[in-house]
């Protein structure tokens, strides 16, 4: 068999395609699927449907638009409305950034959610916790509470139906 540079290098840029394809394939639908009503972005792409949301992406919708995003670990986070919030795994459930807007969240493993420049939480079920610099504030179903970007919000547990509002207003053009 003779040596071909050309039969090389085809070789390498099959193994270099199927290096990067597998990773992307294997992170979709680490974190859930994404029920898609209207104009919707993730990752910047137009989606719409049932689609599958990877380890780490962006969630955009337009003023008409929803997202039901089913969590593989349980739960779901519905985005209404315009909005704009990035998602990732976390080490104890899902991190939540939420950019402008509003969400709706219920998760089975605590989920944490910050927002730029702050927000409101309002628990429609169960409670929420709001942590700043170790200390933590518990509100319950009814009430609601101010918070600031140095503060997380948690959605402790499946019990749990919490309502959290940026206090950006989006102006994205989905």
């Amino acid at each position: 068999m003779t040596f071909s540079w050309k039969r090389c290098l085809a070789f390498v840029a099959f193994s270099a395609m199927f290096a990067v394809v597998v990773p992307s394939t294997s992170a979709q639908g680490q974190l859930g699927m994404a029920v898609i009503s209207g104009t919707v972005r993730i990752d910047g792409q137009v989606a719409t449907g049932s689609v599958p949301v990877g380890a780490v992406s962006r969630i955009s919708t337009s003023k008409d638009s929803t997202v039901t995003l089913r969590l593989a670990k349980g739960g779901e986070i519905k985005i209404t409305g315009q909005a704009d919030m990035a998602i990732t795994p976390g080490a104890t459930g899902p991190h939540i950034q939420l950019i402008c807007g509003e969400i709706s969240v219920t998760s089975t493993v605590p989920a944490t959610v910050v927002a730029q420049g702050g927000g409101r939480v309002e628990p429609e079920i169960g409670k929420a916790t709001i942590t700043r610099s170790g200390k933590s504030t518990t509100v319950k179903k009814g009430k609601s509470k101010d918070f600031d970007d140095a503060d997380t919000v948690t959605v402790p547990t499946s019990d749990s139906v919490v309502i959290v509002k940026s206090k950006a207003n989006c102006h994205c053009n989905c």
